[in-house]
């Protein structure tokens, strides 16, 4: 029952992405405000200057701003470029995003192994991001053996420090009991747990169990409010479900 989203959340590229992500992301990085493209060419020279001389955090802003295209044109091989050198450093989230765009195949030759080699890099750092995105290449067996055990072993982690897409996941694992013995109460804890975070793809599995009464007591009412929260995000699957109903 694979059902979440493969979403890198703050560093997915925007053509992947909803711009309210990359607006996250600019406000983060200091390379927008909210959306709205603010900063100008003399900012984003000075970041280059920085970047160049070798500053980690320049780096991995100047390639935050190349793939959001803020400030300056977007170039998705620019930004991985900067990436790479601010991870090369050792800076975490560039790694993470490194690993991001060689998983999907952005500014890059599409190749898993060199995804979960810098996946594991951020995550060995504490970044629930990187440490999701390790889950997924175990659970999918991209750039390494599937294993269901490990996929759960990262997820975990990150599901702990309140990523929202890890926790769906992890929650998919107890409900096919894959990498844990099958427990649909605890898949129906990190379910909620990640729909109450906003996370579309939750909200659409809560919403159908309460819609079912799957380990939870059967109730219409609450499993519309979670299935219109889904639908209204754009999730096709609970925008379909509810035109049937």
């Amino acid at each position: 029952m694979k059902i979440a989203m493969n979403k890198r959340l703050l560093v997915t590229p925007i053509i992947a992405m909803p711009i309210g992500i990359c607006a996250l992301l600019m406000s983060l990085t200091g390379c927008g405000t909210m959306g709205v493209r603010l900063k100008t060419p003399t900012y984003t020279d000075a970041l280059l200057e920085k970047a160049s001389k070798g500053s980690a955090k320049a780096q991995f802003e100047l390639g935050v701003c190349y793939s959001c295209g803020t400030g300056i044109p977007q170039s998705y091989a620019e930004a991985v470029n900067w990436y790479q050198k601010a991870a090369e450093q050792g800076y975490g989230m560039a790694q993470n995003n490194l690993g991001t765009y060689y998983y999907y195949g952005y500014g890059v030759t599409h190749d898993y192994k060199q995804a979960i080699k810098w996946y594991q890099k951020s995550a060995d750092q504490g970044y629930a991001y990187a440490q999701c995105g390790v889950g997924d290449c175990y659970y999918n067996g991209k750039g390494v053996q599937q294993n269901y055990a490990e996929a759960v072993k990262w997820y975990r982690k990150a599901a702990e420090q309140g990523n929202a897409e890890a926790q769906c996941e992890l929650g998919e694992c107890y409900y096919d009991g894959k990498g844990v013995p099958k427990d649909y109460t605890s898949g129906v804890i990190w379910f909620r747990k990640s729909a109450e975070q906003g996370y579309a793809p939750a909200q659409f599995v809560i919403g159908l169990c309460y819609y079912y009464g799957k380990n939870v007591t059967k109730d219409h009412e609450e499993a519309l409010k979670w299935l219109r929260k889904s639908a209204a995000q754009g999730n096709a699957k609970a925008q379909e479900f509810l035109k049937k109903l």
